[in-house]
């Protein structure tokens, strides 16, 4: 069961992976009916001895062109932007939260005597979501023509394999399966690392040098599965400071991954502290 007092931004998290998620449906709703009109033609073609040449790459440069006249309209950049704000406001509320708890437990403290105004329009923040909506546009686009390059390329190993169209609608809707939970895979990772990145931002312009890595403590955090080369579990209650965190523990397995949110779609959060990390 999860952690009730967990703060990381599911509901955010799942807006991305809706619009990842959308985007190859998108795409396969204009792809796949062209790509089986294309496979009936050939194989018409091939019985009545009119010609058998593959010409699937003919219909794969009109669809790449198609998909980005797509990628040209603003509505992904918009989400994009929207879902990084969102992000930064859920990091400042969760922030301002804890601020707030902590000048309670250390009245007195200098660090605390002021009260905490995290500042909206924070230069870094303003400039991470641009570089943000700029990553994930290229994110996007790169899985967004991989499908149609590997999809175009299956109905054309399927027709020279002498394939049907049955076999064809049926590897057609499993690869877009697969296709999709991996653009979710990818839209879950990246909110992660935004994430943390906001998280960090926030808790170092309200004075905060230090947290307590917290895992969500469902079954899906990483060290629950005996298959798991690294375990977010052994790292749920351990101090860290922002500029180290967990590198040296050996439980991150994103290169350059070490603070919470930071490894292959990870949902662990930093609790922040007053006292110095061990």
């Amino acid at each position: 069961m999860a952690r009730k007092d967990n703060t990381f931004p599911l509901h955010i998290e799942r807006q991305q992976q809706t619009l990842f998620e959308n985007v190859i449906f998108r795409i396969s709703r204009k792809v796949v009916p062209k790509l089986k009109k294309q496979f009936k033609k050939q194989v018409k073609e091939r019985k009545e001895l009119t010609g058998d040449a593959d010409s699937f790459g003919e219909l794969l440069n009109d669809l790449l062109d198609e998909f980005l006249i797509f990628m040209q309209s603003k509505f992904i950049p918009n989400e994009l932007e929207k879902i990084a704000f969102l992000l930064d406001a859920w990091a400042r509320a969760k922030t301002t939260k804890s601020v707030r708890r902590l000048q309670k437990l250390k009245k007195g403290a200098a660090i605390f005597e002021l009260p905490i105004v995290l500042d909206p329009e924070n230069p870094f923040v303003l400039d991470f979501v641009g570089s943000y909506v700029k990553q994930n546009i290229s994110l996007v686009e790169a899985l967004g023509r991989e499908y149609i390059d590997d999809v175009s390329k299956l109905a054309s190993d399927t027709f020279l394999r002498g394939g049907s169209i049955k076999d064809l609608t049926r590897n057609l809707l499993q690869f877009t399966d697969e296709n999709v939970n991996r653009a979710a895979f990818w839209a879950r990772d990246q909110v992660g690392d935004a994430y943390s990145v906001f998280t960090k931002t926030r808790q170092n312009e309200a004075g905060i040098q230090n947290y307590i890595w917290r895992t969500v403590g469902d079954n899906a955090v990483r060290g629950n599965d005996p298959d798991d080369q690294t375990s977010h579990v052994l790292l749920e209650g351990q101090k860290f400071n922002w500029k180290k965190g967990a590198a040296d523990t050996g439980q991150i397995s994103k290169p350059g991954g070490k603070h919470p949110g930071e490894d292959y779609n990870c949902r662990c959060t930093a609790e922040p502290i007053f006292e110095e990390a061990d």
